[in-house]
C-alpha cells in the first residue's frame, strides 16, 4: 500500500466519523479497546486478531496518560485497518519494519493535519514518524 493511500484512508476515517479520536475511531468500527496495566517500558500497547474473520482488539497500557494512550490507540488502530495479521509482533528493528510504518504513517495523518508539516508525510521516513509520535508520549 503507497503512503498516500495510508494517508488518504486516515483522512476518510477522519471525515466519515468527524473525529481524530481513535478510541470512537475504533468503536465506530467495532473494535474493541481495552485498558490493560503494565510497565511502561515493557508494552505500550499490541492487537490481537483471534481470527482473520473477526475483528481484532486494540490492548493499550492503561499506565501512560490520555494523549499517549490516544497515540497509541491510533497507532494500533492503523494495524487493525491495514494489515490482517494475527498479532502485530515483530522482529528486529521496528524503524525498518514495512508494517509499523504504515501504522506510524496512519497515526500521524488521522491525528495531525498533514497540512501542517513543511513536507509531504508521506514521504517521510519511518524514524522520522516515529520521532513525531514519540514526542507526544509521555514516557516518565
Amino acid at each position: 500500500m503507497t503512503g498516500n493511500e495510508i494517508v488518504e484512508i486516515a483522512i476518510k476515517l477522519k471525515i466519515k466519523y468527524k473525529s481524530t479520536d481513535p478510541f470512537k475511531i475504533a468503536a465506530m468500527l467495532k473494535i474493541d479497546c481495552n485498558f490493560v496495566s503494565f510497565s511502561k517500558h515493557v508494552v505500550q500497547a499490541y492487537i490481537l486478531r483471534p481470527h482473520e474473520n473477526l475483528e481484532p482488539f486494540i490492548f493499550i497500557n492503561s499506565n501512560f496518560d490520555k494523549k499517549s494512550q490516544q497515540i497509541f490507540c491510533a497507532h494500533e488502530l492503523g494495524h487493525a485497518i491495514l494489515h490482517n495479521n494475527p498479532c502485530n509482533h515483530f522482529d528486529g528493528n521496528p524503524l525498518s519494519n514495512s508494517t509499523e510504518h504504515e501504522a506510524n504513517l496512519f497515526a500521524i495523518a488521522l491525528l495531525f493535519n498533514p497540512q501542517l508539516f513543511n513536507t509531504d508525510i508521506e514521504e517521510m521516513n519511518n524514524y522520522t514518524l516515529k520521532a513525531i509520535l514519540d514526542h507526544n508520549v509521555s514516557y516518565t
